[in-house]
């Protein structure tokens, strides 16, 4: 807040007037406040050292020095003259710097229509923008005071900013991303503000560069991945990565769905989250319930798309991502609505780690589930969550019952007054919904530089390399005609996971395509690296 009570008086009797304003600097971050109210002394004669006009005002709490300023012309323009440490202040007859001159109040963001939609910070400075009467103006403070939108007359470096994207189409800003430089992102493209040289936005130096048309969701906020930024196309069915390319000084994008369409078509993105860690995964809620997963390694050009849905008619509703430091990983929770019992609910889920140390402890691999660690035990109550339901369970590491509503004892493990009952006792227990076909299915076969693709074709066998897995799964060329794998006796325990080829003999016809799906439906890891196929070629 500005001084009060500045008061003043003449040194020597004569016939001019001056006015002075003085201003305060906030202590630790110089803040200058708004000028008080003008004092005129009039009558009087040149200042000089001997006979100085002398000014008071009342000591601000939170003031280290105060910025005294002077109009000797009448002008209503008060240029510098001094500063003062204490709350008075001797004019000598000093000059005043027009090129300094005191905060210029400005009324901002004060009555309906002039509130913004979007907020950002970006090099120490505040910023908003997209007001109901201004949807392309973005409004910055001025440096290092956020709350701060005044300027100077003339402006200097770091006062407040205010500019307005100019183009051929309405541009309402979407969001404001700060990277290497300032992305605003609009509902009609994509700009990039350059500053000056050295890239530092001033008022007098902003250089928006609209960059690309694409336009961005008003609705999903963008996700920052090291030097790119992810966003959701306006019509909300497309994902995008934007970054700045410091060899062109301009941005880069590009389209990341465009290998995976069918995941996207006929649909909309109404939720989205990123888990940089452990395995840098884009979570992103699908508008009929289903969960997409973008696995992006940019530096590797790896981008991988996969597809999860959930138990009990489950359908996803929201997705967030929170660190957990204590295990140094960032964890995903969601909102599922589900039916249970008759009834619709909405549950806050959170996924399990992926860090499997101890099998019979580590590997919670079913929905909705809670864990028992205690003394042996073979009824376990606490799931009116899921009651009604048929759940998967794992016990001491091993698999009791996979979830499948078709088996001859599938009503044994149906959640009855929230309790289930085992057929023997354990002490380490993951119940849950089961996790239903979850499937790899390989694309077309073909290897480039033969004619593989456009002969009949029949896989005989694969081999599968698997990282720390169980051996149950089951392979074939269609969901009909599905072998599970079966250890040798010589094997280790079927219990225990192993790392390295895995291989399987298949019943399989004549296709042109070739193609082989893996399933698992065990509540235990399950991880592939690879697939071989093992090829018969026909006619």
């Amino acid at each position: 807040t500005a001084p009060l009570n500045l008061a003043g008086a003449v040194g020597t009797a004569g016939s001019e007037t001056r006015e002075y304003v003085v201003t305060a600097a906030k202590d630790d971050s110089y803040e200058e406040s708004y000028a008080a109210t003008k004092v005129t002394l009039a009558s009087g004669a040149p200042p000089t050292i001997a006979d100085p006009n002398t000014l008071t005002w009342d000591a601000h709490a939170d003031a280290i020095e105060y910025y005294v300023h002077l109009d000797p012309y009448g002008n209503g323009i008060f240029g510098f003259i001094g500063t003062a440490k204490s709350n008075s202040f001797n004019d000598v007859g000093f000059t005043p710097d027009f090129t300094v001159t005191p905060p210029e109040p400005r009324v901002l963001f004060a009555a309906t229509g002039d509130y913004p939609r979007v907020a950002a910070y970006y090099q120490q400075r505040l910023l908003f923008a997209n007001s109901d009467n201004d949807r392309e103006k973005v409004w910055a403070s001025q440096l290092g005071a956020f709350r701060n939108f005044s300027v100077s007359t003339p402006l200097q470096d770091d006062d407040a900013v205010t500019f307005v994207l100019a183009s051929l189409n309405l541009n309402p800003v979407s969001w404001l991303m700060p990277l290497s430089r300032l992305m605003v992102l609009t509902d009609a493209g994509e700009w990039l503000v350059l500053g000056d040289d050295d890239g530092a936005l001033l008022p007098t130096r902003i250089n928006a560069h609209q960059e690309g048309y694409v336009g961005a969701s008003e609705t999903l906020r963008p996700v920052l991945i090291e030097n790119s930024l992810l966003y959701v196309q306006a019509r909300g069915n497309r994902l995008h990565d934007l970054r700045f390319e410091t060899d062109v000084a301009g941005l880069a994008s590009r389209d990341l769905t465009i290998f995976a369409e069918h995941l996207f078509d006929g649909f909309t993105l109404v939720g989205m989250a990123y888990a940089q860690q452990p395995f840098s995964v884009v979570w992103a809620v699908r508008s009929d319930g289903t969960l997409l997963g973008l696995t992006y390694l940019r530096e590797h050009d790896v981008l991988g798309w996969h597809r999860h849905d959930t138990g009990a008619t489950g359908k996803f509703k929201d997705v967030q991502v929170i660190p957990d430091t204590s295990i140094a990983e960032d964890v995903t929770y969601v909102v599922v609505q589900r039916t249970i019992d008759g009834s619709t609910v909405q549950y806050i889920e959170r996924f399990a780690s992926r860090q499997i140390t101890t099998l019979d402890t580590d590997a919670f691999f079913v929905d909705s589930g809670l864990s028992y660690s205690g003394i042996p035990a073979n009824t376990f109550s606490g799931l009116e969550h899921l009651e009604g339901e048929i759940v998967a369970v794992l016990a001491d590491g091993q698999v009791v019952f996979d979830g499948d509503p078709t088996a001859t004892n599938a009503e044994d493990f149906r959640v009855v007054n929230g309790a289930i009952a085992l057929p023997f006792t354990a002490e380490e227990i993951h119940v849950g919904l089961p996790i239903r076909f979850p499937e790899i299915e390989t694309l077309d076969l073909d290897v480039q530089g033969t004619s593989v693709r456009g002969k009949r074709k029949r896989v005989q066998s694969l081999t599968a390399l698997v990282e720390a897995s169980a051996r149950g799964f089951l392979a074939g060329p269609d969901a009909d005609h599905l072998i599970r794998y079966t250890p040798e006796q010589w094997e280790t325990s079927p219990t225990d996971l192993v790392t390295g080829p895995l291989e399987l003999n298949l019943t399989a016809s004549f296709t042109a395509e070739g193609r082989v799906r893996i399933r698992h439906t065990d509540p235990l890891p399950f991880t592939v690296l690879g697939i071989l196929p093992h090829l018969e070629l026909g006619g």
